[in-house]
């Protein structure tokens, strides 16, 4: 296992926590930064290229602004509040020195896999100029804003994702090693739900964004389907992303509740010292078969996963989003082209 030497902060929570002002602000000096320096390769390209229509222009700096901004905030919110879930999880700790170590190493991450992430950055402009089947029509200058400026839009989406996905592994891990289950007390297990469903929130939530300035814009039907074949997958990551940080919790709820069932069946069975390391051990001697029974029963009928009915029906409006932003941004386009014609 790697030491803590091997692990570094992700550079805007370095930033966040180093600058001399708010989180808010920090966040908007580095969209701004980052869209001059985007808008700056646009004007470049476009004086390159004088065939290249201005009009576009806004459209481009409107999604790679929004978007960068976006994934910046989801990563810190996701981040900071996964944290504070997970100090939220300390009454439940097995050892609490190794739950201190985890606690103050799960803002670090793999430098190598940071790295990693940020060499992603060219491959998704390289997928889109090869759906869209488009690079043998465009000019050298648009294929050229293709990879340049969407590998920036990279640098920041891709980490991001790696950081989410790194909260999620930690969190499953703490599940499955690092707390104590009450069989009896499931709504303990409360952050769990709670980062699972802020990280597919913030998966879900990025469609918008794209969908409706690609309707403002008039894309055409490949850019249409450009835009599904990037964006429906995210239904199918928002369930990841959903079930990773509780995966361990899930086996660990599992292997609880076998033993649980283990323990009542064989004081049900008539031996006095079954229920001695049960939640009930205390009142073992008082309970009668009927009652027993009953534990059983509801011990039978406990949810393996963290997620409570209300977890669960907030998970089905966060998938809403996408199919609303899909159909929203059909209609404006239809409005629009309504209203020019």
């Amino acid at each position: 296992m790697n030491g803590r030497g091997d692990l570094v902060r992700p550079w805007f929570h370095l930033l966040v926590e180093r600058a001399p002002m708010a989180p808010v602000w920090v966040g908007l000096g580095v969209v701004a930064g980052l869209a001059v320096l985007h808008g700056g390769l646009l004007l470049a390209l476009y004086r390159a290229d004088a065939a290249m229509h201005w009009a576009s222009v806004p459209h481009r700096l409107f999604i790679f602004t929004t978007i960068t901004g976006y994934s910046l905030w989801v990563g810190y919110v996701n981040l900071r509040s996964s944290r504070r879930d997970l100090e939220a999880l300390r009454p439940l700790a097995l050892d609490s020195g190794e739950f201190d170590t985890a606690l103050g190493s799960y803002a670090r991450y793999r430098r190598s896999g940071l790295v990693a992430c940020s060499l992603l950055a060219p491959v998704m402009p390289l997928a889109l100029i090869w759906i869209q089947g488009r690079s043998a029509t465009m000019s050298l200058v648009d294929n050229v804003w293709h990879i340049a400026g969407m590998t920036l839009f990279g640098l920041v989406v891709w980490p991001t994702l790696y950081l989410v996905a790194g909260a999620s592994r930690r969190f499953s891990m703490c599940g499955r090693h690092l707390v104590r289950v009450n069989v009896l007390d499931l709504d303990s297990l409360a952050p769990f739900a709670r980062v699972a469903l802020r990280s597919s929130l913030g998966i879900l939530g990025s469609t918008p964004i794209v969908f409706v300035p690609i309707a403002l814009a008039g894309a055409s039907q490949s850019a249409w389907l450009a835009s599904l074949a990037i964006f429906a997958p995210a239904v199918g990551l928002a369930f990841v992303v959903l079930l990773a940080p509780s995966w361990g919790i899930h086996r660990a709820l599992q292997d609880a509740k076998a033993s649980e069932l283990g323990r009542v069946r064989g004081a049900i069975s008539g031996d006095t010292e079954a229920l001695r390391e049960s939640p009930l051990a205390r009142h073992a001697a008082s309970l009668s078969i009927l009652e027993l029974l009953a534990y059983r029963d509801r011990i039978e009928s406990l949810r393996e996963w963290p997620f409570d009915a209300s977890a669960v029906r907030r998970f089905g409006l966060y998938l809403l989003i996408p199919l609303a932003s899909w159909v929203g941004a059909a209609l404006v386009e239809r409005l629009v082209d309504f209203v020019i014609e």
